[in-house]
């Protein structure tokens, strides 16, 4: 008997898996259609920043990012609307 077929499926005989929901039913954020995502040197040469720092702020959830497996990418309109969200007026002050 090989390891394979001693291997038990969780799903009960007869019943099948639960259906799975996608992105457009809120299963998940939607990606830009126009324009492609990119991965941590692209965007950072985009926004002027070390890619490290980049994928520091992704860790850290604090810019908008997007996980395929271990890679993480970023949807070009996505950075553009957060740096413009982020903007000041001019002469504000930094305020903690």
């Amino acid at each position: 008997m090989s390891r394979h077929s001693q291997v038990r499926s969780t799903i009960p005989t007869g019943e099948s898996p639960p259906p799975r929901r996608p992105a457009s039913q809120g299963g998940g954020r939607q990606v830009s259609q126009t324009s492609p995502l990119m991965d941590a040197q692209q965007a950072s040469k985009m926004l002027g920043v070390p890619h490290t720092w980049l994928l520091a702020q992704a860790r850290a959830r604090a810019v908008p990012h997007h996980r395929l497996g271990h890679y993480v990418r970023f949807d070009e309109t996505e950075l553009i609307q957060w740096v413009e969200a982020g903007q000041r007026p001019p002469g504000a002050r930094f305020t903690r």
